[in-house]
């Protein structure tokens, strides 16, 4: 009994190594095979591609109205740009939300516009504001906004400052010396009067004669 127990126990010995040297070329396979699923999945999916977009912004939807931080869409020459909730965007003297966009809009705009969009009935200019645009593209050729930069215009007026008014608060740009009523008009957009006091000749509806409180 003696001999044929100590022959059961040394073959036991000798199986055990066997039986956890398998057990380990199984998990080790499975964890490679695991490891080679995962890295052809992530090579199949294609990382999000930077688009800068700048031009003319021709048309501005919000998706919640009532939502300070809805986001929305916003067509820049021609290409259609999904702005993301939550995104705030930069304009000179200013930070807003799309939605804010809407709710700041100048008197004479209807609820569903901005006056910055080129179609906007209310825009009288019949040109859209300039939109400057850091997105990216994802796979689904979507490109989503990640930065927005707003100019109402890339009209620039350099010259010899012709004339000032005092009272009124406003100066022409290039005109006759003295005269005022020649050269080009200036006003600050300065809807909270915090370096202007403006009334008088060209004056817009806005406050302080501000032709867009969102810009001050």
């Amino acid at each position: 009994m003696s001999y044929t127990t100590n022959e059961t126990v040394s073959c036991h010995h000798l199986r055990q190594p066997e039986y956890f040297t398998w057990r380990r070329m199984k998990s080790s396979g499975a964890l490679l095979l695991g490891m080679l699923v995962l890295t052809y999945h992530s090579s199949s999916l294609s990382a999000p591609v930077v688009n800068m977009v700048a031009g003319e912004v021709e048309r501005i939807t919000v998706d919640n109205p009532a939502d300070t931080w809805s986001g929305g869409t916003m067509v820049v020459g021609g290409q259609n740009i999904i702005i993301p909730r939550n995104l705030v965007m930069d304009l000179p003297a200013n930070r807003l939300t799309l939605q804010q966009l809407f709710t700041n809009r100048p008197e004479g705009c209807p609820a569903d516009e901005t006056g910055l969009a080129k179609g906007d009935s209310c825009n009288g200019s019949f040109t859209g504001a300039v939109a400057t645009i850091l997105a990216n593209r994802n796979d689904n050729g979507n490109v989503i906004a990640g930065d927005v930069f707003l100019d109402k215009a890339t009209e620039a007026v350099t010259g010899i400052i012709t004339y000032i008014n005092y009272d009124e608060g406003y100066f022409r740009v290039n005109g006759s010396d003295g005269d005022p009523a020649t050269g080009a008009m200036i006003r600050v957009n300065d809807p909270e009067g915090r370096h202007t006091h403006q009334t008088g000749l060209g004056c817009g509806g806005g406050a302080n004669c501000s032709a867009d409180s969102r810009y001050g």
